[in-house]
């Protein structure tokens, strides 16, 4: 099996666990609802669709099974600075709104695309410093370098990669 992509995780725990992933541009890419799941049915669930450089959730504070979650798949875990409202989950979702069946995808949605919304601004300087040197193939490397090394910025991270390939 090839090197498996990157992906954002949200997940909205409970006796019924909402869980979404979404690619490195935001797009969504699955949302499922598993009924009384253990910790290690979770993570299957989520490896099936990539490695998870970020497990969300929308309320603060984080919740003990997404700490877990995070660090047995060696990804950072993301929660707002305030639990997020309807409204706000309502209009995070609001584009892809035909992919959600129950209140936990899109609880799990929300928290993947608010995940993905804070570091915007990294997603955003990474594509145009690789636009201005015309490597955009390496886009998903360096972000997974840049979210899993510590201490690394983006034209060392950029450097690593290139010199990779």
């Amino acid at each position: 099996m090839g090197r498996k992509r990157p992906i954002i995780v949200g997940i909205d725990p409970g006796m019924r666990v909402g869980i979404s992933v979404i690619d490195l541009y935001g797009t969504p890419l699955v949302t499922f609802t598993l009924r009384t799941p253990s910790k290690s049915k979770i993570i299957r669930s989520i490896l099936e669709f990539g490695k998870p450089l970020i497990v969300a959730c929308d309320v603060n504070p984080l919740p003990r099974i997404i700490r877990k979650v995070a660090s047995a798949l060696g990804a950072r875990s993301f929660y707002p600075e305030t639990s997020l409202t309807d409204s706000e989950k309502s209009k995070l979702v609001r584009k892809f709104e035909g992919m959600v069946k129950d209140s936990h995808q899109k609880d799990s949605l929300a928290a993947a695309l608010k995940a993905y919304k804070s570091y915007s601004e990294l997603f955003s300087k990474v594509r145009n410093e690789l636009k201005r040197i015309g490597k955009e193939e390496v886009y998903e490397k360096v972000i997974s370098l840049l979210l899993t090394k510590k201490g690394e910025n983006i034209k060392g991270a950029i450097r690593v990669v290139l010199n990779e390939s």
